[in-house]
């Protein structure tokens, strides 16, 4: 359950602002212990990749899709992958990098099943099985990704799977207008075989990577109020992770920093993009990474379908109820002067206006403090838990 509301206070009623520190500490107060389903905790198995190195970057069969001011928007017709060209620089961002690699997909999900949790991506579990269905929209496409862990799997039909098959279909929507390409997915409309659940879905993990990065190229983080990765640093190795809005506080281990806003930035030569979480942002992750030896310069976000918490002592895996909705992500496409930090910053700004999270005139809100309350909870027969 999501809800969220925004309303105004004058800054001198401290009466109201009290009021609003109880409500928060009682939607925090509640047990920790949430119902949901328990599976016997088994490895992670992440399926052997069985498509080469084709299958991991744009193919020379493409569609034009759109085109809005100095951008154009392709479909790689046996990925799925979509490419962005910026006309006035000759930049391309890309979902799968040019370099030939056996890593990257335009795709990412987890399973679970009762054998186990399975990591399936869209190059090594759907486009090598022909997996790939695209269907043209307005302004932009519908991309369909069947994904399985077998060509025999694979060609099924929906009344012949059985519990047991790994397989899922989900569809992600592109719409280009203006300098903004904007992907989005209806997790209520997924289908998975009989006893599978979702558990997570990545987009576009490897949007704008560069394995070879310039000098003065960074990826721009939400770190507090902003911090900027270069993209060809030697000083971490590690994966940078973001909580957006913070930990849930009922899953007990969390690995990542608190992101205040759903946003980041990634530059590369005279060009950059602004990415922000339009949809599921509670729910979301940002990563990040720099170029280290076979690995590119990235970041991405990840999105919790189901929660879950493992319970080592028992060897047991708890799971919530799953999330219903759209996820989505916006990609503002800046250059020349304003392919910077600042622009990204901008960028991002306008893009928080559009979805509501800011005021549309910020001279106007001097007067004022915005609050936004957002409730994540679930209820099972009298034990109703929030956060």
């Amino acid at each position: 359950m999501r809800d969220s509301k925004r309303c105004g206070f004058p800054a001198r009623t401290f009466v109201l602002a009290a009021l609003c520190l109880c409500l928060c500490f009682a939607l925090f107060s509640c047990s920790p212990a949430v119902s949901g389903t328990s599976y016997v905790q088994t490895p992670v198995t992440v399926l052997p990749s069985a498509a080469g190195t084709e299958y991991h970057s744009p193919g020379t069969k493409r569609a034009v899709i759109a085109q809005s001011d100095y951008l154009s928007f392709e479909i790689d017709e046996t990925t799925g992958c979509p490419i962005i060209k910026d006309d006035s620089t000759g930049r391309q961002f890309r979902a799968l990098p040019d370099d030939k690699n056996e890593y990257a997909a335009v795709l990412e999900i987890s399973l679970l099943t009762e054998s186990g949790l399975y990591i399936l991506n869209s190059s090594d579990n759907s486009a090598v099985f022909g997996g790939v269905k695209i269907t043209p929209a307005a302004n932009g496409c519908s991309v369909t990704y069947t994904l399985s862990d077998s060509k025999a799997t694979a060609d099924k039909l929906p009344e012949e799977l059985a519990e047991g098959d790994i397989r899922a279909t989900l569809t992600l929507d592109y719409s280009l207008a203006g300098q903004t390409l904007r992907v989005s997915s209806d997790i209520s409309a997924a289908k998975t075989a009989p006893g599978a659940r979702i558990i997570s879905v990545t987009l576009l993990p490897y949007f704008g990577s560069s394995l070879r990065p310039a000098d003065g190229d960074y990826i721009l983080l939400p770190d507090n109020s902003g911090a900027i990765l270069r993209s060809n640093t030697d000083l971490t190795e590690d994966e940078l992770l973001f909580d957006v809005y913070g930990a849930d506080p009922f899953v007990p281990v969390q690995g990542g920093a608190r992101a205040y806003l759903p946003c980041f930035g990634v530059k590369s030569g005279t060009s950059a993009f602004a990415a922000v979480i339009t949809e599921g942002d509670a729910l979301s992750h940002i990563h990040a990474n720099a170029a280290t030896g076979s690995s590119p310069a990235r970041a991405y976000a990840s999105f919790d379908i189901i929660r879950t918490a493992a319970d080592d002592a028992k060897g047991r895996l708890y799971t919530g109820s799953a999330y219903g909705g759209r996820i989505g992500m916006a990609f503002k496409f800046l250059s020349a002067d304003n392919a910077n930090y600042s622009g990204m910053a901008i960028a991002s700004r306008e893009e928080l206006i559009h979805m509501g999270y800011l005021p549309a005139d910020l001279s106007a809100a001097s007067g004022a403090i915005d609050m936004t309350v957002t409730t994540i909870g679930s209820y099972d027969g009298g034990t109703f838990c929030s956060a």
